[in-house]
């Protein structure tokens, strides 16, 4: 594992998050591993908005859902169990650690083969986010500029540089986009 994979520990539960660490450093060589006992605590340290992966419990994670959503192809949510039924990866801290390595190893392999699809793609800004998401609601320019309270101008820049990250430039290929990357939900339409 590469040294500068910035990894976010989130845990309500410092001695789980401090093993975690541990257990991701001794086997996976993790040098740059962040633990935090709040969400609010991680937001307020600085470049922690795209880290390699995050891995949280589940309250830090139902409470904070809009932005694990957001990076769901990186979020690990510790479990007691094996849930299969999550939109983000579960290891179950209750399992015996060659198991928990077994899961992390399988999480960073996807990982690395979801980052390696998006290779020279730079990620989508929140603002850019924001005007994706008017965007598939049918909004027009001015109306988003409104919305956000920022110029034409800047809306126009946000759509140029959606379209140039993403290679998609119909609005029904953003709104798919959108859903198949959580950004919207799809019973909307």
């Amino acid at each position: 594992m590469n040294k500068e994979k910035k990894i976010a520990i989130i845990h309500s539960t410092p001695i789980i998050g401090y093993a975690i660490k541990q257990l991701l450093n001794e086997y996976f060589d993790l040098s740059q591993g962040f633990i935090f006992s709040s969400f609010e605590e991680m937001k307020d340290y600085p470049n922690m908005e795209n880290c390699y992966m995050y891995i949280a419990d589940p309250d830090i994670l139902i409470n904070n859902y809009e932005f694990f959503i957001l990076r769901k192809q990186k979020t690990v949510l510790t479990s007691n169990t094996d849930n299969t039924h999550s939109q983000f990866y579960i290891v179950n801290i209750r399992n015996h650690t060659d198991n928990i390595i077994e899961s992390f190893q399988n999480i960073i392999s996807a990982i690395d083969e979801s980052n390696s699809k998006e290779t020279g793609k730079e990620p989508l800004s929140i603002r850019e986010i924001d005007v994706l998401k008017l965007v598939t609601k049918g909004k027009i320019n001015k109306e988003i500029a409104d919305e956000l309270c920022i110029s034409l101008n800047t809306v126009l820049s946000h759509r140029k540089n959606i379209t140039s990250k993403l290679g998609i430039k119909t609005v029904s290929g953003l709104t798919f986009y959108a859903m198949m990357n959580g950004y919207i939900e799809d019973d909307i339409f």
